[in-house]
């Protein structure tokens, strides 16, 4: 028997026992055959009270559900629901889109902090927020993970804003993320929101290459092929070429061909 079918069975046996309000401890459910099944009631109630209480637990199971697979901001927003004793808005099932359904929420001081934290570390437009509302709180805010700040880098970067496109993919570097130390040279490579050093960029190159990321490998390789950054040296170009084209970077294949040809020809 589901949810649905559960409640709708104990709201007609309320109505058909007329107990609401009545002390009373079970009430006749369903029938099964010969066999006549009780429904346990709560002593401070009856069917009525335990069918809504009920229910009120299946739409907070479901507001619940629909933030942990919704973004940081519905989070948050649950968060601050369960601090304040809000109401949270059911979205329909199917559809995703709200059609009057909705759940007050008890004030819960250690389910607010939850979902803060689940915030905090997915990113996003709700993140910034819950840490505050953390810190309000007297909570530490969870540290935001690498691979969220690499995402977050890459959202800044697509609205044109590089500034904090580097900041994100630097604060997830100097935590040993090799995306956004190939990123963060790259960044530098190019005047890409911080003002443009080969130098630096070779030596985020170097740290993600390290890690054996093909993209750095072929980066750095074809900086010490040209010079930037480094004193040119093509042994060390070929050497980093390699390693990227063993990790699957076809560009490394193809600078392997231009560079022997070049050899062979001289």
């Amino acid at each position: 028997m589901n949810v649905l079918q559960r409640l709708l069975t104990i709201a007609i046996a309320a109505m058909l026992s007329g107990c609401a309000g009545i002390d009373c401890m079970s009430v006749p459910s369903y029938r099964i055959g010969n066999v006549q099944y009780y429904e346990q009631i709560d002593p401070s109630g009856c069917a009525a009270y335990q069918a809504e209480k009920e229910t009120q637990a299946y739409y907070r199971e479901r507001a619940e559900t629909q933030a942990r697979n919704g973004s940081s901001y519905k989070k948050y927003s649950l968060g601050e629901k369960y601090e304040t004793g809000g109401t949270a808005l059911i979205d329909d099932v199917d559809t995703g889109t709200w059609r009057g359904e909705s759940v007050d929420l008890k004030k819960s001081r250690r389910r607010a902090i939850y979902w803060y934290k689940e915030a905090v570390k997915q990113g996003g437009s709700g993140a910034d927020k819950a840490r505050e509302a953390l810190i309000r709180l007297g909570k530490t805010p969870p540290e935001t993970p690498p691979a969220t700040l690499v995402r977050q880098g890459y959202d800044a970067h697509k609205r044109g804003d590089n500034a904090e496109a580097v900041r994100l993919w630097r604060e997830a570097a100097e935590k040993g993320n090799a995306t956004a130390q190939y990123n963060l040279g790259w960044a530098y490579e190019n005047g890409r929101g911080v003002e443009q050093s080969d130098v630096e960029a070779v030596r985020w190159y170097r740290q993600a290459a390290e890690q054996d990321y093909a993209d750095a490998q072929y980066a750095l390789g074809w900086m010490y092929e040209n010079g930037r950054g480094v004193e040119r040296n093509l042994d060390t170009a070929i050497r980093w070429y390699r390693k990227a084209d063993a990790n699957g970077n076809k560009d490394a294949q193809a600078a392997l061909g231009r560079l022997s040809a070049s050899i062979f020809r001289y």
